[in-house]
């Protein structure tokens, strides 16, 4: 008999133990536990974001004030008006709020990204300049910061600073074309053809068998009217590539005896004896090869080249392909 008795009470106290277990595992899975307040605060918010979120931003924004009113630490509320007051574009608004937002979250980029973003849209470019500059100090390298700040300084009339920046981002990412048509663009709008020269000659030399490269640099010195340079661009495209029929040409214009390059491209699209195939042979590597870097002469020489073609061959759907 008391060995039932023990054997009930033993059985007893394992289900208890079990049951106990079993609760706090289930407590664990469910987290931490909320009081009615917080949970009714929660609501607030999510109800002020809702409305936000589906335009109605008057409402919306007055929810989140209370919300934040309660807890002036709660930097999700803070940013939540800060894009409330950036939608209806309410900078003043809007930067005071997303400031709120950093005091109680310093170290959140994304936070920090907006400012400079509310600063720029309200052509602050100065705060701008210097919160980005103070985050690329401070955060981890991003390329795109360093793109946005010499845009930055662009906007605020200071290439020179923008070249900085552009020349230590190159130092950290290396030298590519998208890097070097930013430069580029900036000497030349500035009129500094040896800076502009300096950036084709550094892509070519990086690039060495990109012929396209090279015809960058020949536009530019067809532009600044150094013809000797510009010979000697399309002799070493030819060295690398015989067979460049936009080399070939333009060496042929060069050498043309004083002739107007359009002129020469003109004699040979009117003339007779060459075929069409052979004309449409020769122009077709030439437009393939245009961009953005590509001189304004050459763009319109194959207007001209174009526009002949169609007037000459008016039946050829080539022509028109």
């Amino acid at each position: 008999m008391r060995f039932n008795a023990m054997k009930k009470v033993v059985l007893k106290f394992l289900c208890f133990s079990l049951l106990f277990a079993f609760a706090n595992g289930l407590l664990a899975q469910l987290g931490p536990r909320y009081d009615e307040a917080e949970i009714q605060y929660q609501k607030s918010f999510i109800e002020a974001k809702a409305k936000i979120m589906t335009g109605d931003y008057e409402k919306g924004v007055e929810l989140m004030k209370d919300v934040l009113l309660q807890n002036p630490k709660n930097d999700a509320a803070a940013f939540e008006l800060a894009r409330a007051y950036s939608l209806s574009e309410d900078f003043e608004n809007s930067i005071y709020y997303i400031k709120k937002a950093i005091d109680s979250k310093p170290n959140e980029s994304l936070y920090r990204t907006f400012l400079v973003d509310q600063y720029e849209a309200s052509k602050d470019f100065g705060n701008a300049i210097s919160e980005i500059t103070d985050l690329i100090n401070t955060q981890n390298v991003d390329p795109l910061l360093y793109e946005h700040l010499a845009y930055l300084q662009l906007q605020n009339a200071d290439p020179k600073s923008a070249l900085s920046t552009l020349n230590k981002l190159e130092s950290i990412v290396g030298i590519d074309e998208s890097l070097t048509k930013r430069k580029f663009e900036i000497y030349k709008a500035q009129n500094d053809f040896k800076g502009a020269e300096s950036e084709l000659i550094a892509l070519s030399n990086a690039y060495p068998a990109n012929t396209e490269f090279i015809f960058h640099l020949s536009s530019l010195y067809r532009n600044t009217k150094d013809k000797e340079n510009e010979r000697l661009c399309y002799e070493k495209i030819l060295t690398l590539e015989p067979d460049n029929e936009k080399a070939k040409f333009a060496l042929e214009s060069l050498n043309s005896n004083g002739k107007a390059d359009d002129s020469v491209m003109s004699t040979f699209i009117d003339n007779s004896s060459v075929s069409l195939d052979d004309k449409i042979k020769r122009i077709i590597p030439m437009v393939q090869n245009l961009s953005p870097l590509s001189d304004s002469l050459t763009k319109a020489q194959l207007n001209k080249a174009s526009e002949s073609l169609r007037s000459n061959y008016p039946k050829e759907p080539k022509v028109y392909a």
